[in-house]
């Protein structure tokens, strides 16, 4: 996945985040309409092994991709700031989350977790369409780099000539 990233969607983070939180929340959507839910006593979608198992590979496999790339789109938006201060920051956020999930978890009935999880990634879809894309942070890394092989340019330069 990181070589997709790098390749088609160089300086795309946001559609490729919008992309996989789409196929994420859609197949998470898809397993919670199979399973009873507060939609619905026996699912509202027809289930089968294989259609839950289809929608777990696909939830497990997009959210394993997103993850990378929200750190690295936090990266982006937050720069100045250190990279650990804001993967800091958003693993605090994630776990903040997980923990208010965990605390009420005695409080609601079984069936509603999945939907509370797949409406969550309904809102990080809308909060990450409304986010303004930028690439401070690579613009920066970008012109230090450049700067560093002309300086070694020149190192090399005054080395011949001397």
């Amino acid at each position: 996945m990181s070589r997709l990233s790098d390749t088609i969607f160089r300086r795309k983070f946001k559609l490729f985040i919008m992309v996989a939180i789409s196929l994420c929340a859609g197949s998470m959507w898809w397993f919670t309409l199979m399973l009873p839910s507060p939609f619905s006593t026996d699912g509202v979608l027809p289930r089968s092994t294989t259609c839950l198992a289809a929608a777990i590979m696909i939830q497990g496999l997009t959210q394993g991709m997103l993850i990378p790339l929200l750190y690295e789109f936090c990266a982006e938006l937050t720069y100045p700031v250190n990279e650990g201060t804001s993967a800091g920051m958003l693993t605090f956020i994630w776990n903040l989350a997980t923990l208010l999930v965990l605390a009420t978890s005695s409080k609601i009935s079984t069936d509603t977790p999945s939907s509370m999880y797949a409406s969550a990634l309904v809102l990080c879809a809308v909060l990450v369409s409304v986010t303004k894309e930028t690439y401070v942070r690579a613009d920066a890394e970008s012109e230090y780099n450049h700067q560093k092989k002309l300086d070694q340019g020149d190192k090399d330069g005054l080395m011949e000539s001397s």
